[in-house]
């Protein structure tokens, strides 16, 4: 299947329903996080995020690279039946190994953590393993195969869900952690059972002569790029991890994880763009691919540029206002905000050199990252805090953008600038862009 991605309103209008969906989802997860903070104030908004965390870690060995695998053959126009099997037989069964061997270790596990998270509390986390792998590969169907509005849609429940389920579970029932856990598992549920009916009524519509994927070039795609998955997550989530094992207490925690929070704002633009910018090189022909990369890249680093001067000074008022037990948070998302920033040409760059089926790249530059992210996190943690931890993501950040950049120019054949330096071509997509979502707000105003 070869897709048209010569600056198409379908592309950008994609784009912007996955940027429309995720900050739709951001404004409930905030309302969410900041009623957690409330209820639960720093130490068990700490161990929530540890015990989230700990979940996250888990999933990113246990998916071995399948969502993104699974992305990548939708787009190049696979068997929508033979993906969904895919999706059910593979989640099942990674979900069972890992299930068991966690559970099994879990002793050892909470030994690790046992200052931030009980045992019932990590086994409770551990229920929503299952549907998030399911959830990856279900959503990697309908990235690939461009099928995001109703996905959009099951995304936005799912954010209000979360918000809902802090109300009852954490506010009325007063479960506190173990409530706030609760909800997170069972709205995950839903959501996975909502997206593999909506494949199955895509699955419907699709033709019945496309090509099966076969396991074995699935596995051979998805383990290429699973250094990549498993050493990224190191490299955003390392420092949490570190944190605990120095013994820093929840409080902090929970601090740094406020930090995290706001400062990752900044990839709602570069994820979007990359989710459907993935799939669509994956289906490009080479020179579209590669005169789209530059161009969009260029647009990203714009966008980024402007997220990043309004950000720290909303977050700075949000804080002060609405958490002002959260001021502690400032300092590291100060620091953090460079690192994320280059971390957004990052995505895009690696959407487009695995989209080309390259996908050892950004395993290379993932892992290089992380190395340095875990030796800066044990150097400046016990000197620095949370501080520390927040320098050593800018430094490790930064040098994965380098490498991926790197890695573009040299599969390309053009110049660092032509993917760097916004021109006037992006500056004016940017202003159409304003214009059309004010237009869209109008006419819904006016509806």
């Amino acid at each position: 299947m070869t897709a048209h991605v010569g600056g198409s309103d379908a592309f950008a209008t994609r784009i912007l329903g996955v940027f429309g969906t995720r900050v739709t989802a951001f404004l409930f997860a905030v309302a969410a996080s900041f009623l957690m903070a409330r209820l639960l104030g720093p130490d068990g908004r700490g161990v929530y995020g540890t015990v989230t965390t700990f979940v996250g870690l888990l999933f990113t060995f246990a998916q071995l690279g399948l969502p993104s695998a699974i992305t990548y053959f939708a787009g190049r126009g696979r068997s929508v039946t033979s993906l969904r099997r895919a999706t059910i037989l593979l989640s099942l069964g990674v979900s069972i190994a890992v299930l068991a061997v966690s559970v099994a270790l879990l002793p050892i596990f909470d030994r690790t953590i046992a200052e931030t998270a009980s045992y019932d509390e990590l086994l409770l986390g551990l229920a929503a393993l299952p549907v998030l792998l399911s959830n990856g590969m279900a959503g990697g169907i309908l990235y690939g195969r461009h099928e995001t509005r109703n996905y959009n849609l099951i995304q936005v429940a799912q954010a209000m869900a979360t918000l809902l389920g802090v109300v009852l579970f954490v506010g009325i029932l007063r479960l506190e952690v173990m409530g706030a856990l609760l909800g997170y598992v069972l709205v995950n549920v839903v959501a996975g059972a909502a997206l593999l009916l909506e494949v199955r009524r895509f699955e419907g519509r699709s033709p019945t002569t496309e090509r099966p994927v076969r396991y074995r070039e699935l596995l051979s795609y998805s383990t290429r790029l699973y250094p990549a998955s498993v050493t990224s997550y190191f490299n955003y989530r390392a420092d949490v991890l570190i944190l605990n094992a120095f013994g820093i207490a929840p409080g902090p925690i929970g601090l740094y994880a406020v930090a995290v929070q706001f400062a990752e704002l900044l990839f709602y633009v570069p994820d979007s763009i990359s989710t459907i910018f993935y799939p669509t090189i994956a289906g490009a022909p080479r020179e579209d691919a590669d005169r789209l990369a530059r161009s969009v890249t260029r647009f990203t680093v714009l966008l980024a540029l402007a997220g990043s001067v309004l950000l720290f000074p909303a977050a700075a008022v949000t804080i002060v206002i609405i958490l002002p037990q959260f001021v502690g948070s400032l300092l590291p998302l100060l620091i953090l905000l460079p690192g994320v920033l280059s971390l957004s040409l990052s995505k895009v760059l690696a959407g487009y050199i695995s989209g080309l089926g390259r996908p050892g790249a950004a395993t290379t530059a993932s892992l290089a990252a992380m190395l340095v992210n875990v030796t800066l996190n044990v150097l400046l943690i016990p000197i620095a805090g949370i501080a520390g931890a927040a320098c050593a993501s800018l430094v490790s950040y930064s040098l994965h953008a380098t490498i991926m950049l790197a890695f573009a120019v040299r599969i390309s054949g053009h110049s660092a600038k032509e993917f760097l330096v916004p021109g006037r071509a992006e500056v004016g997509r940017l202003r159409q862009g304003l214009d059309l979502v004010v237009a869209r707000l109008r006419q819904r105003m006016a509806d």
